[in-house]
């Protein structure tokens, strides 16, 4: 069992205080920091606690604010953390089993539980929801910046065909945003708002859909055909039915990255970002099925 020196008596003040060490909470309110200090637990742990084991699911969701902890990696090496770092945050939103980590230190920490209490959290308050999505999708786009030609997209799958003329039946929109990609099994009267907010666009091959450095203020929900992504770097990447393209700058709320075409016919939902966000405030299943799709996307990215 580990050894534990519970201090949980730590003031309300003092826990915000030290919630707003962490860059995806930084930005968060007084009253959205002051409901997380008040459920979570503060404790100090001594020189080889271990905080998670790598082989169950994650109990708590630990933020560490003073020490250093390890993180053995599936090859056998392991990495150096120091405060302040989330140890199985991203793992707790995926729905994965973290990696073990064992304090290298004396550690203080803050720990939150994994499921009900951090999902209660995030359906509480759409602005920690959010915190987390950006949080997540700017480490996605960094990654993908570095990984050429490729940016860590894999080849689309599944079949490209264009779908029959307009106009399209909702049905036929929702069953071709459902087929595949982080839409797929997402509740199906939030996929009607996307499709009712969205613009239907029919694009003929080598249609530029936008360019390095343009605003996200959409991002491009693939029904049928492919889109070809560029770079000057040499990215060249492709996207199929099924993919959201943008939604990482969109969150992120940074500049589009690569230059976006379509590859050939494409039929595609338009949906402004601001309409994007505004679905997934009022609809909390919608913003956990993204929430966890995004989280499992950086962790297949970062292997």
């Amino acid at each position: 069992m580990t050894d534990r020196r519970h201090t949980d008596d730590a003031p309300t003040v003092q826990r915000v205080l030290a919630l707003k060490t962490f860059p995806v909470l930084a930005a968060l309110e007084a009253d959205d920091l002051a409901a997380i200090a008040d459920r979570v637990r503060s404790d100090r742990l001594p020189c080889g606690a271990v905080l998670t084991h790598g082989d169950t699911a994650p109990v708590a969701v630990h933020l560490v604010v003073e020490g250093e902890v390890d993180e053995s990696g599936a090859d056998g090496t392991s990495r150096r953390r120091r405060a302040p770092c989330i140890v199985a945050g991203l793992e707790a939103l995926a729905g994965r089993t973290p990696r073990p980590v064992v304090a290298v230190t004396e550690v203080e920490v803050l720990s939150l539980g994994a499921d009900a209490p951090l999902w209660e959290l995030l359906e509480e308050s759409f602005d920690l929801t959010l915190a987390c999505l950006a949080n997540l999708a700017r480490a996605i786009c960094l990654i993908r910046r570095r990984v050429v030609p490729s940016g860590g997209y894999a080849p689309p799958a599944g079949d490209a065909n264009v779908l029959g003329e307009p106009p399209l039946a909702l049905a036929e929109q929702i069953a071709a945003m459902r087929r595949t990609g982080p839409l797929a099994g997402a509740p199906i009267h939030a996929l009607g708002l996307l499709a009712h907010e969205g613009t239907l666009v029919r694009a003929d091959a080598g249609k530029r859909v936008w360019s390095i450095g343009e605003d996200a203020d959409r991002v491009v929900i693939i029904l049928a055909g492919h889109t070809r992504g560029t770079t000057p770097d040499g990215h060249a990447f492709a996207h199929g039915p099924g993919a959201i393209v943008g939604a990482g700058t969109a969150f992120a709320a940074e500049p589009c990255w690569f230059d976006l075409a379509a590859a050939g016919p494409l039929t595609f939902l338009a949906l402004p970002t601001e309409r994007l966000l505004d679905v997934l405030e009022d609809d909390w299943p919608m913003a956990a099925h993204v929430l966890r799709a995004v989280a499992r996307e950086l962790l297949h990215l970062r292997g």
